[in-house]
């Protein structure tokens, strides 16, 4: 069974989260009141990004029904800030967000090269006229 698209967009958001919240916190750019186990991150953060991560997402599928999957560059930019703060969390040796970061910019960079090579690939198939 597949999951619908603005869940798995909400999960996808939570899981970003941990690679990039914990590496703000250690870098200091924000603090919580209670801070939680993970890395000083408190589990009702993640909650809350799933929260408005699948609202986010449902609405973006409503208002681009039919545009089919993110703009490319979405998708780098993504990357790029993931990436960003995987080598924060690494240089703070902090293992599992960084892991996650590392296997979540490796997907976003995936989603977009795939796809460009399949293009490049039919363009250099067909004949010239």
């Amino acid at each position: 069974a597949r999951l619908p698209a603005w869940l798995t967009g909400g999960i996808f958001l939570v899981v970003s989260d941990v690679a990039l919240d914990p590496g703000a916190v250690a870098l200091g750019y924000w603090a919580y009141d209670a801070p939680g186990a993970f890395h000083g991150v408190p589990w009702s953060n993640f909650l809350g990004w799933l929260a408005t991560g699948c609202t986010a997402v449902w609405l973006a599928l409503r208002v681009a029904a039919g545009a089919g999957r993110p703009p490319d560059v979405f998708l780098v930019s993504a990357a790029w800030t993931l990436a960003f703060w995987t080598g924060v969390t690494v240089a703070h040796r902090l293992i599992v967000p960084g892991a996650v970061g590392l296997g979540m910019t490796l997907l976003l960079a995936a989603l977009v090269v795939r796809p460009a090579l399949a293009a490049r690939s039919r363009r250099a198939s067909r004949p010239e006229p």
